[in-house]
């Protein structure tokens, strides 16, 4: 009873916002009975365009061989750092791919809310990131356009044998938005190096705006060509960014724009409002959650101080970055029957939830928190 309510609660909240489109119940937790799948690479199969793949929370991966994704279908999970973030929430496991490629075939396609290990390969155009954990290198293909890439926290270190980035981007690639992401790259291991980005010089229109880009080295992980090499682009513009780092990473300026950034080194180009130099203990909370860390301190620097007077980093700007990577709509998180009589008399269903519109003020980063649903 319990799990079936809050099975098509959840159906029927998704099916609002895609008409003639089926949704997808994938759960491969051991006991589990409402589901139609336990498999997601199955799940998929059977999708048709335009369905929505919903994963529930589990302990087990649901593709730790991979998955290839060649349908214009949305996956959902339900986000990551549930127990950091809302302790009070009985559902705290995210959904974890191990690796995903997106390839023709998916054009319109999204992922969202999951936690993705050691592979993010989007191969074709038209295709959204949106709301995820990934530990792993996003590597863009070539001749790829119209991606997004929004509101995830991507963290990234060293592998023995190559250097691996937060982001590759191939040649020829155009219209890509990297946007109110945490970019977390470090780590040294034998010559090889956790960086940001790297991509080709043939590649244009990449916009990095409100983004947290943020490194762990410390002096022993740098040296001259490390400099030149953690941050590779070209034809790109960076706003409302913050850069944080141990030592002062070079940013490439021939062919970028930088306008609005906060760095605590010295590394931002002179004019343009950007700021150099900035104390982070002045401009973040520096505490709390993984994610929590990043939202703005009461008086922050950051604050109205991007242009067109938003805020300065992931919780700023019209699509501010979430905690946990919260869905964009409504979802059940937890789900209590407080009483239940043999007819069909009165029940009582206490609910937990989130409702994912945030209170919009100063220093309070624009993130919503869960509340209790009572009827």
């Amino acid at each position: 009873m319990q799990k079936s309510i809050l099975f098509f609660v959840t159906i029927f909240l998704l099916g609002s916002f895609t008409a003639n489109a089926k949704s997808w119940y994938v759960d491969n937790r051991t006991g589990a009975t409402v589901k139609d799948f336990t498999s997601l690479p199955n799940a998929i199969n059977a999708a048709s365009a335009g369905d929505t793949i919903l994963l529930a929370g589990s302990p087990t991966d649901y593709a730790p061989s991979g998955v290839t994704i060649a349908k214009n279908v949305v996956i959902i999970g339900p986000g990551y750092f549930l127990k950091e973030n809302f302790p009070g929430l009985t559902a705290q496991y995210t959904a974890t791919l191990g690796s995903i490629s997106i390839s023709s075939g998916a054009t319109g396609a999204q992922v969202s809310g999951c936690q993705i290990v050691s592979a993010c390969s989007l191969n074709t155009s038209n295709f959204s990131l949106f709301r995820n954990y990934i530990l792993c290198q996003i590597s863009i293909a070539a001749s790829v356009s119209n991606i997004v890439i929004k509101g995830n926290y991507v963290s990234v270190g060293a592998i023995y044998g190559i250097n691996n980035y937060c982001l590759s981007i191939g040649a020829n690639c155009t219209n890509i938005l990297v946007q109110n992401n945490l970019m977390s790259y470090g780590g040294y291991n034998s010559g090889y190096y956790g960086l940001f980005i790297s991509m080709n010089n043939t590649s244009t229109g990449i916009i990095f705006s409100n983004n947290v880009i943020t490194t762990s080295f410390n002096s022993y992980s740098y040296n001259t060509t490390y400099n030149t090499t953690a941050v590779t682009t070209y034809n790109s513009v960076f706003s409302n960014n913050i850069f944080i780092s141990a030592t002062d990473i070079v940013l490439p300026t021939s062919t970028n724009e930088y306008y609005n950034n906060i760095s605590n080194r010295d590394n931002l180009p002179s004019g343009n409002s950007n700021l150099n130099g900035v104390e982070m203990s002045t401009v973040i909370v520096m505490n709390g959650s993984p994610d929590g860390y990043y939202k703005l301190q009461y008086g922050s620097p950051a604050i109205s101080a991007g242009q067109n007077g938003i805020d300065i980093g992931i919780y700023g700007g019209s699509s501010p970055y979430f905690l946990s990577g919260i869905s964009a709509f409504p979802r059940i998180y937890s789900l209590e029957i407080v009483n239940v009589t043999p007819q069909a008399l009165t029940v009582r269903v206490k609910a937990g939830a989130t409702l994912n519109q945030p209170t919009v003020k100063k220093g309070s980063n624009n993130t919503a928190s869960p509340v209790k649903i009572a009827k």
